[in-house]
């Protein structure tokens, strides 16, 4: 972990994910006062199918879930696991990468912070949901064409709702 942190422990903690022109996406995450930007591809895999899916595991219940963002070169992972004694929340490790995609990924952890499950899926739902909406643009869609997967989005969605009235 870069300078010997330690897990953050905050509520202070927001996302924005924005879909970019011609098969990039740019992830910005802010926890307690600290910032980090990832630049995405979707050449390698759909970024939007892959943190809609790490949501999914997290309603059903699954222990643990993961997913990578590929840039070209480098990336990230972020693996996502359960505290046993805090099942409502989880710890979310982000490592860093340098490598091209097909070789050997050598994670380096760059960040972990606990968070409230409840608070992770409402954040990751409202940014895919942006998306979604402004994808009902002509203009802003034009340049962006296959980059979200509408039906997957009308399940998600129907899903984290659920999950969140179960979860006042």
């Amino acid at each position: 972990m870069r300078n010997n942190q330690k897990i953050i422990q905050s509520d202070e903690l927001d996302m924005l994910l924005i879909l970019l022109p011609s098969g990039w996406s740019e992830f910005l995450l802010y926890i307690h006062g600290r910032s980090f930007n990832y630049v995405i591809t979707h050449v390698f895999n759909n970024p939007y199918s892959e943190i809609m899916y790490a949501v999914l595991d997290l309603i059903q219940d699954k222990w643990e879930t993961e997913f990578i963002w590929y840039n070209e070169p480098g990336g990230c992972k972020f693996e996502i696991k359960r505290i046993k004694d805090k099942q409502h929340k989880a710890i979310i490790s982000i490592y860093y990468f340098e490598e091209s995609y097909g070789g050997q990924l050598n994670f380096k952890l760059e960040t972990q912070f606990e968070v409230k499950i409840k608070q992770f899926v409402l954040l990751c739902y409202l940014q895919l949901k942006k998306t979604y909406l402004l994808l009902n643009d002509k203009e802003f869609s034009e340049k962006r064409s296959g980059a979200f997967l509408v039906q997957n989005f009308h399940d998600f969605e129907r899903k984290v709702e659920d999950f969140l009235k179960k979860n006042k």
